[in-house]
């Protein structure tokens, strides 16, 4: 779990993560301040927004506050239904010159119209090896 200290070491931190095609993806994180009055979202794009980057993926969030510790645990994830259908990207050993090095994401905090950066990095789509044997 990534754990953050102060509001202001969370503003815009670089997080990268690494997707398993076909497998539930979770990230949780906890943040020092109640997030549960706004709205979390949080995107996949294969290129930024700004650049007409292609929505791939949206991801689902739980938000809870811990009133002793003050603080918001999130969890960020992604359904299997979503996963498979992001294209795989390039990783080292592939060999497949076709696609993509990797995507963009976001994940980020609306509340009374203030936007707050959360976490934001790239996204590495691995495809699925192991399949069940009929």
């Amino acid at each position: 779990m990534l754990n953050l200290t102060s509001v202001s070491d969370i503003s815009g931190v670089i997080y990268d993560l690494s997707v398993k095609q076909g497998k539930t993806y979770q990230l949780s994180f906890n943040y020092p301040a109640d997030l549960t009055q706004g709205e979390i979202r949080g995107q996949i794009r294969d290129k930024y927004a700004q650049d007409n980057g292609v929505l791939l993926a949206e991801f689902g969030f739980n938000v809870s506050w811990d009133s002793v510790e003050l603080k918001s645990l999130v969890v960020a994830k992604l359904d299997p239904s979503v996963t498979t259908d992001i294209p795989y990207t390039k990783f080292q050993g592939t060999g497949d010159t076709t696609t993509r090095n990797c995507y963009v994401y976001d994940i980020e905090y609306e509340e009374n119209e203030t936007v707050l950066l959360l976490l934001n990095g790239l996204v590495e789509v691995k495809p699925e090896v192991t399949v069940e044997v009929m």
